[in-house]
């Protein structure tokens, strides 16, 4: 009796482990959706400066250019080498930099057309690597829709202690 209680539990208990593994990228999915709670800054700026680093040491821009957004993908792949060619001709590796956590100069935030900026840099050495990313939603997932990369001595940005406050609505004209 003892051996068919331990089959009928242990049966059970891959029933349950089964089911959760098949929800979780559905759960995943549903809640990186456009109208989910905005992703993990952190992983997409990452996500983006390797995909950088793999187009400049590959020379192949292909996958940096389908992993963007609509608004991304109207540039071609060759656009794209020519634009990033003065960083590439630099040969520098940003995987090093990518490992580190990058310091926001402003809190990302998701502006009222949906998408998220995040702006700031890496602390990595010898080269501090400056970013100014746009993401979208593009179907179930973030894309990039904007790229903006500076790379420089060591020596961190300049970032105001009280970084001045947006003009609120009222002053806007």
């Amino acid at each position: 009796m003892n051996s068919v209680m331990q089959r009928l539990r242990a049966t059970a208990l891959c029933a349950v482990i089964s089911t959760v593994i098949m929800a979780g990228p559905q759960v995943a999915a549903d809640s990186s959706s456009a109208g989910g709670p905005a992703p993990d800054p952190v992983s997409l700026v990452r996500a983006v400066l390797i995909s950088i680093n793999d187009a400049n040491q590959s020379g192949n821009y292909t996958v940096l250019r389908e992993l963007g957004a609509a608004s991304f993908q109207r540039r071609s792949a060759g656009e794209l080498a020519q634009m990033f060619a003065p960083l590439r001709n630099r040969k520098l590796d940003l995987s090093k930099a990518s490992e580190g956590l990058p310091v926001f100069t402003h809190p990302p935030q998701l502006e009222n057309s949906g998408r998220l900026n995040a702006r700031g840099y890496f602390p990595s050495q010898p080269n501090v690597v400056e970013f100014d990313f746009t993401f979208e939603p593009a179907g179930t997932r973030w894309a990039h829709s904007t790229i903006t990369i500076a790379i420089g001595p060591g020596k961190e940005p300049h970032v105001p202690a009280n970084p001045p406050e947006p003009p609120r609505r009222s002053q806007m004209k």
